[in-house]
C-alpha cells in the first residue's frame, strides 16, 4: 500500500489509510550554547482517534521518508 498525503486545510490526509497528520505543535527551548532550538510534534489520527505521534528536536532538520512495499 502506498501512502500519499495531500494538504487539506490545516492538515495532510492520505485517502488509502484514512490517516490525517496535523500541523506541528512547536515548542521552543532555551538557547543551548547560544543556539535556540525547538521541538516539532506531529499527531497522526484516523477516524478522530490518535494512532501515533512523532517529534523532531534540534536546530535544523532534513528528512526524507521512503515507504516501500
Amino acid at each position: 500500500m502506498s501512502i500519499h498525503f495531500k494538504p487539506i486545510e490545516n492538515t495532510s490526509f492520505d485517502e488509502g489509510s484514512g490517516v490525517t497528520i496535523s500541523h506541528p505543535r512547536i515548542l521552543l527551548d532555551a538557547p543551548l550554547h547560544g543556539v535556540a532550538s525547538g521541538e516539532y510534534q506531529y499527531t497522526f489520527r484516523r477516524g478522530g482517534q490518535r494512532v501515533g505521534a512523532m517529534g523532531f528536536f534540534g536546530t535544523e532538520v532534513a528528512a526524507e521518508l521512503k515507504v516501500c512495499g
